[in-house]
């Protein structure tokens, strides 16, 4: 539920440290179904956008509302 297609190729949005969001080019590994395995372009920590919009652009400043961790 991360994942965009786009032109540029497989992205994931993730939140910096001031809330603007950074589109960062993945690549898949292995496809298990319900998951996949991202080989490249996202580190421990990162936030990523969970179910983003298609409209969600490079810089663009969002509000956290919830983590998954806590």
């Amino acid at each position: 539920s991360v994942l965009l297609f786009r032109a540029q190729g497989t992205q994931v949005a993730t939140v910096d440290p001031h809330g603007h969001v950074q589109l960062r080019k993945v690549t898949i590994g292995r496809d298990l179904g319900p998951t996949v395995e991202v080989r490249a372009g996202l580190a421990a920590g990162d936030r990523v956008v969970d179910n983003p919009p298609d409209s969600l652009a490079q810089g663009q400043l969002v509000r956290v509302v919830g983590s998954a961790r806590g």
